[in-house]
């Protein structure tokens, strides 16, 4: 999923795909990066890292399952991480999965 590498900042050409790919505008798009560097300094979430912050926000479900299931789904060039262009898609997919559930019931 691309390569943001260690970049401080998004180039012209990554805020654009995120704004086209996503429901964020520029300022969401931004605080969501400032984070994600916060987290994952060096631009790549690693499964490691992705099971440690599953545990802090789901304790009592199956993180190691549910990260192999979005590393396969995310990483799809299988280089071992999910850059923040892959962190956006994952958190797309779950805010539509909501929506959809919302509109079921």
């Amino acid at each position: 999923m691309g390569c943001f590498g260690s970049k401080d900042k998004l180039s012209k050409e990554d805020m654009d795909f995120l704004k086209d790919h996503t429901r964020y505008d520029e300022t969401t798009i931004k605080e969501w990066y400032k984070g994600f560097k916060s987290d994952c300094p060096n631009g790549r979430l690693t499964p490691a890292k992705f099971v440690d912050m599953y545990k802090m926000f789901f304790p009592s479900g199956n993180a190691e399952e549910f990260c192999d299931h979005v590393f396969r789904t995310f990483d799809m060039d299988k280089n071992g991480y999910i850059d923040f262009k892959g962190c956006n898609s994952i958190l797309f997919a779950f805010y539509d999965e909501k929506n959809v559930y919302k509109a079921t019931k």
